[in-house]
């Protein structure tokens, strides 16, 4: 799975997939305080999985700067 470091570019990302996607927030942190790996490659991070314990938000990127 890929992660962003922010909102405006996991908007620009998920734009290129299609005009109808949402952003998952997801509690970085936490999963990497809980033994989960993240690594940076690129401008993006890598993770094998995101349990739904640490999605803490969607955001509906119509309304990201940007549109």
């Amino acid at each position: 799975m890929h992660l962003s470091s922010s909102v405006e570019e996991a908007a620009i990302v998920a734009r290129r997939h299609g005009k109808d996607v949402i952003v998952l927030e997801v509690d970085a942190r936490a999963m990497l305080n809980d033994g989960f790996e993240i690594r940076k490659a690129g401008k993006v991070y890598l993770v094998r999985e995101v349990p739904p314990k640490y999605i803490i938000g969607l955001i509906d990127i119509s309304e990201v700067a940007g549109r």
